[in-house]
């Protein structure tokens, strides 16, 4: 489903990327799936090496003007 939706970029290494992560995480079953439930999701980020934000406290950071 992920390749048909990014087949208009490049094949490069950012795309190649994407698709394996999107494939890991919502193949269900798998070890990277990520189930519902915001601790979970944060253990999951842990284990990845995500740098995990809040949108509430940290928006002007994130979006900030360049």
């Amino acid at each position: 489903m992920i390749r048909g939706m990014l087949s208009s970029w490049n094949d490069a290494p950012t795309r190649g990327a994407i698709v394996e992560f999107v494939e890991r995480v919502t193949t269900e079953g798998g070890p990277g799936h990520l189930a519902a439930g915001a601790e979970k999701s944060l253990e999951q980020a842990a284990v990845e090496g995500w740098t995990v934000i809040s949108i509430k406290k940290d928006s002007s950071t994130v979006l900030a003007d360049s």
